[in-house]
C-alpha cells in the first residue's frame, strides 16, 4: 500500500510541474481556466484512488462492485497476456467518484457541416471534442460555441485516460453497465496507451474500439463461453443501429457539400432527420420491438451527435480486416497499424481502406 501511494505522490508532483509549465506557455483567460479545471479535476480524481485488492477486501464494498473489480483485475491480466496490451501501473487502482460520469465532452459543428470543431492541446494534439470534469463547465463552453453559431452536444464519459502518462484508475462509472461494458472499456483505454496519434481522433478511436470489442469476444470465449452469443447479438444489433446513424450522417454530408442554397439545405436537413426517426421504427420492427436505443431519440438530432458516430466507428470495419489479415496476432496487428500511423493523415486513411496486408514477423 505504501508503494502504491508513494507512486501516486510522485505522479501528483510530476503532474503539477508539467501542468504549471504548460500554463506558463499559454495565454488567454479562457485557456488558463480550461487547463485549471483539468488540473484540479485530475488531482481530485487521483486523490480518490485505492488499490483494487484493498477495495475488494473491504467489508463496506458492495458485492456487485467487488465482483466486477475482481473480474477487471483478471481481464487486465488477460489483456497483457493475450491482447499484448501495455503492462504498466494503469487500472490497478479504483476511484469511487460518487457520480455517473467522469467527464463531459462537448462536440460541435456548424449547422451545415459534419466536421467537428477541433480543440488542440500540447500533448494529445487536436481532438474532435473537449472534455470537462464538471457538467457546468461543459455547458458553459457549449453555450459559448452556440453564440458563435455552432450546433453542440454534450456527452458524458464513463472512463478516464491520460494515455499512459499517469497510472489511470478504474472509475466507478465504468461499473454501471455490467461486465462486458467494463471489460470492453478497459481494453479500449489500454489500446489508446498502445497506440495514439496526434490530430487523428477517427483513427485512434476506431482502432481502440476494434481492440476493445474483439478483446471482449476472446475474453468471453475463454472465461464465459455461454455469454459469447449474447454479446455477439448485442454487437450485431448495435452496429446495425450505427449503420442507420452513419447513413444519415453521410446523407447530410452530401447535402452540405452540394450546390444548393443554405435555405434549401436547412429544409432538406430537417427532412433527412425526420426520415431517420421513421427508419428507426422499421429498425425496431426488425429486432422484435427492441427499445434499447429509444433514449437516443429523446434528445434533438443534430450534426454533432451524428458526427461522433463516424469518429468512433466509421473505420472499425477496416481495422477488423487488418486484424483478420494478421490472423488475430495482436503483436503483428499493432506493428502493422503503427506502420500505417506513420503515413500522413490522408494517406493513412487511404491505406487503411486498401487490401489488408499484415506485416511479417
Amino acid at each position: 500500500m505504501s508503494d502504491f501511494f508513494q507512486g501516486k505522490t510522485k505522479q501528483l508532483f510530476l503532474f503539477s510541474v508539467v501542468s504549471l509549465f504548460t500554463l506558463l506557455l499559454l495565454c488567454g483567460c479562457d485557456t488558463l481556466k480550461y487547463y485549471s479545471q483539468g488540473i484540479q479535476g485530475h488531482f481530485k480524481l487521483v486523490s480518490q484512488i485505492q488499490p483494487i485488492d484493498e477495495v475488494v477486501q473491504q467489508k463496506s464494498t458492495p458485492e456487485t462492485t467487488r465482483k466486477l473489480l475482481a473480474k477487471a483485475k483478471r481481464a487486465r491480466a488477460f489483456a497483457i497476456r493475450h491482447l499484448k496490451l501495455p503492462d504498466n501501473e494503469s487500472y490497478q487502482g479504483y476511484a469511487d467518484l460518487k457520480r455517473k460520469r467522469v467527464t463531459w465532452n462537448v462536440i460541435a459543428t456548424k449547422p451545415l457541416s459534419m466536421e467537428p470543431y477541433q480543440s488542440c492541446f500540447p500533448v494529445t494534439g487536436c481532438l474532435s471534442y473537449r472534455g470537462y470534469f464538471s457538467e457546468t463547465g461543459a455547458k458553459q463552453f457549449a453555450h459559448k460555441l452556440q453564440d458563435e453559431g455552432y450546433e453542440t452536444f454534450i456527452g458524458g464519459s464513463t472512463a478516464y485516460s491520460t494515455l499512459g502518462w499517469f497510472d489511470d484508475p478504474i472509475v466507478s462509472p465504468m461499473l454501471t453497465n455490467g461486465e462486458a461494458w467494463l471489460i470492453e472499456t478497459l481494453f479500449h483505454e489500454l489500446a489508446h496507451q498502445q497506440l495514439y496519434i496526434k490530430d487523428d481522433s477517427d483513427f485512434n478511436e476506431a482502432f481502440a474500439t476494434t481492440v476493445g470489442q474483439n478483446g471482449v469476444r476472446e475474453w468471453l470465449k475463454e472465461t464465459r463461453p455461454d455469454a459469447l452469443s449474447k454479446y455477439n447479438d448485442h454487437l450485431h444489433r448495435y452496429n446495425d443501429f450505427l449503420k442507420l446513424l452513419g447513413a444519415t450522417a453521410e446523407q447530410l454530408k452530401t447535402l452540405y457539400e452540394s450546390d444548393a442554397d443554405d435555405a434549401s439545405k436547412l429544409v432538406t436537413k430537417q427532412q433527412i432527420t425526420d426520415q431517420l426517426r421513421q427508419n428507426y421504427v422499421l429498425f425496431k420492427q426488425r429486432y422484435n420491438g427492441y427499445t434499447g436505443f429509444d433514449k437516443w431519440f429523446e434528445k434533438p438530432i443534430n450534426n454533432p451527435r451524428l458526427a461522433m458516430v463516424s469518429v468512433y466507428h466509421e473505420l472499425v470495419p477496416d481495422f477488423e480486416r487488418w486484424l483478420q489479415a494478421c490472423k488475430r496476432d495482436y503483436s503483428r496487428f499493432y506493428q502493422t497499424v503503427e506502420q500505417l500511423s506513420e503515413l500522413p493523415k490522408d494517406e493513412r486513411i487511404e491505406a487503411l481502406k486498401q487490401t489488408a496486408r499484415c506485416m511479417s514477423q
